[in-house]
């Protein structure tokens, strides 16, 4: 007779249903910049299928601009991982696979798998930018 004992899920497939259970899009990068896993919420604001995204770079996601800097942003992040809350002043931009833009923001934590290190990117789109206030 077969065990009754539920067997725990897979990591990446336990990862992937709570990914889908958070709010903003979710972004993991190991350490060579290469996407492991996102969520749903990112596949939407983006406009990717999961299997067009999986194993890419994450520079995928930013205007072509933005790259190259970005890689070596990353690879300091890598060096000296720490969590970065959202807000921090840094304007950043996302390019969907149609090359529109769009304004986010992103929050930073590292993640230490069971295949090595990892960054975890939490990202929403900005809010947009309110007119300067008229002195009256």
């Amino acid at each position: 007779m077969p065990d009754p004992q539920p067997q725990p899920l897979p990591e990446r497939f336990a990862n992937s249903v709570l990914l889908d259970a958070m709010p903003d899009a979710i972004v993991m990068v190991d350490t060579e910049g290469r996407i492991v896993d996102l969520n749903v919420h990112a596949l939407g604001m983006f406009g990717y299928a999961r299997t067009e995204l999986l194993g890419e770079l994450v520079e995928i996601l930013i205007p072509e601009r933005s790259r190259g800097r970005h890689v070596g942003q990353r690879g300091e992040y890598f060096a000296a991982p720490h969590v970065r809350p959202m807000g921090t002043g840094i304007e950043l931009a996302g390019r969907r696979k149609d090359g529109r833009e769009f304004g986010i923001e992103v929050s930073l934590s590292p993640y230490l798998s069971q295949d090595g290190q990892l960054v975890v990117a939490a990202i929403r789109r900005a809010p947009p930018q309110r007119g300067a206030r008229t002195a009256g």
